[in-house]
């Protein structure tokens, strides 16, 4: 608990102000604050991964195939006093006419949330154990999970290679630019895969995403880095806004830098565009779920001064705690119309009947749903219901367990954990003691502020993973944060954005940084 707790929030935030109008004042108080939850759990390599149970082998320590973990294995005994697995997801769901929405939390921050999350939580639908996952922010949303899959995305035109232009491949839709569509119709009328992008995606995937499509759903979907790509409203729109961005920066590097081969001007608007994500996700992101304007920014070279300045490599716990079904509201307002939140799902007809523009306004004008017990939407049971099922085959160890390991002190009582007496006695009636508590059940029963996102145990492991995961990025190390790496335009554009709303300003009809947020517009 720090000392902006028990400040007023009409007072707390002009304090904070005025610390954002002088440089040298924010600077430091970013690096305190990413030092305070950097620092907040020990740093990597850890001990421990899915390889084993919960003991330490050489595997665990290098092979990222296989997930992190924070802590080993919880025992059989704790295992043992668990509740069934459907008791607990029946506690996660949301009751009839019981929705309850965030306070200034608008619904572009979970369209954002989980295209981003998803390109690195990654989970092996083979074998739980293992991921599918580079351990890195990269933008593999748009680029693809290796150089193979890039050069599938993108254009080839012109040689010598001087004459490519280093752009992902799109098309123009009634003027506005979207990716090049995954799949076209065949000679039978049925949607086929279009042959340059026959090995985009591995078989198991493939189908996994695509077999429950119907032909006029596979005919809309666009050719893009992950096969989830065109699984919901916010993936769709995420990964045209990046795709956008990224070709107007090829457009401007190969306007200035006549000279330069197709590949490199491909690479350096890559990576400008990965750095902007970088900033958006630490001044935009995570300064909104901070729940105050704290002014955050991302520093070049400040990780390497650190010792968490290691390789990165996503832990279970992560991948768990990022399951914000309850943001999603029972229904979403897309100009007139309300529409059911089930919707999202396979929704291309509909982003393309709205556009880029309504959709990111409309967003920005509506409330997210809240993080919490009993706010997952009934349409995401199934998936709910698997995240408890990983949840159990990892046997984590118990909620006080990681408030532990992340600095923070153990509750004693279930009161401590929860405000609502109803929700207390129904904890203890399915747990016996607080100590018993499961990681997921107690991230999400953590009462928070009004004015906050979520509890404290899951803002400090978010903002760690955050910190850790983006100032690690090679591309902010020193020796590579400098005009060579980005040009000189790319050092501009770098330093002009700060968070997703620039990047829709830029591309989009939307000429105003202020019409849309993460912040609630209404």
């Amino acid at each position: 608990m720090s000392i902006i707790d028990f400040l007023p929030e009409s007072i707390v935030n002009p304090v904070l102000g005025v610390f954002e109008s002088i440089p040298f004042a924010r600077r430091l108080l970013s690096q305190q604050v990413i030092k305070k939850f950097a620092t907040a759990a020990p740093p990597r390599p850890r001990p421990f991964s899915l390889a084993t149970d919960g003991y330490t082998s050489w595997q665990t320590l290098t092979d990222t195939t296989f997930t992190g973990r924070h802590l080993p294995s919880s025992t059989k005994e704790f295992q043992s006093k668990l509740p069934e697995e459907q008791r607990v997801v029946d506690l996660m769901m949301r009751d009839d006419g019981e929705e309850r929405l965030a306070r200034d939390t608008s619904l572009l921050f979970p369209f954002f949330a989980q295209w981003f999350t998803d390109s690195f939580l990654r989970t092996d639908p083979s074998d739980y154990r293992k991921n599918q996952s580079n351990h890195a922010i990269d933008l593999c949303q748009i680029y693809g999970m290796d150089s193979t899959k890039t050069e599938m995305l993108r254009t080839k035109r012109g040689r010598p290679p001087k004459s490519q232009n280093g752009l992902l491949k799109s098309q123009l839709i009634d003027g506005e630019e979207y990716g090049e569509f995954l799949f076209e119709r065949g000679e039978g009328g049925n949607a086929i895969l279009k042959k340059e992008f026959l090995t985009l995606y591995d078989e198991v995937n493939f189908k996994r995403v695509f077999d429950d499509l119907t032909d006029e759903q596979r005919l809309r979907c666009f050719a893009v880095g992950l096969e989830h790509g065109n699984s919901t409203l916010g993936n769709v729109l995420m990964n045209t806004l990046f795709l956008r961005e990224h070709n107007r920066l090829a457009r401007l590097l190969k306007k200035t830098h006549s000279d330069w081969s197709g590949d490199q001007i491909f690479e350096t608007a890559r990576n400008i565009n990965i750095v902007l994500l970088l900033k958006i996700v630490v001044q935009d992101y995570v300064r909104h779920i901070s729940g105050f304007d704290v002014p955050l920014e991302v520093t070049p070279g400040l990780a390497e001064e650190e010792d968490w300045y290691r390789t990165n490599w996503i832990a279970v716990e992560f991948n768990l705690l990022y399951r914000w079904h309850g943001l999603i509201p029972n229904s979403f307002r897309l100009g007139t119309d309300s529409i059911n939140s089930a919707l999202m799902v396979n929704a291309n007809e509909l982003f393309m009947e709205t556009g880029v523009d309504q959709l990111v306004r409309d967003a920005s004008k509506q409330k997210a749903g809240r993080i919490g017990l009993g706010q997952t939407p009934a349409f995401l049971r199934a998936v709910k219901e698997k995240t408890v099922r990983l949840a159990r085959k990892s046997n984590l160890k118990s909620y006080n367990d990681y408030r532990k390991h992340f600095s923070l002190d153990a509750f004693t009582d279930f009161d401590q954990l929860t405000s609502d007496s109803k929700l207390a006695k129904q904890l203890k009636t399915l747990y016996g003691s607080i100590d018993n508590v499961e990681y997921l059940v107690g991230l999400l029963a953590e009462d928070y502020a009004d004015r906050e996102m979520m509890g404290e145990l899951q803002l400090t492991m978010v903002a760690h993973d955050a910190f850790t995961h983006v100032l690690t990025n090679p591309l902010l190390a020193k020796r590579v944060f400098n005009k060579k790496t980005f040009s000189s335009e790319g050092m501009s554009e770098i330093a002009d954005t700060n968070t997703l709303a620039d990047v829709i300003v830029r591309n989009s009809g939307i000429a105003d940084t202020r019409e849309v947020s993460f912040k609630f517009k209404g």
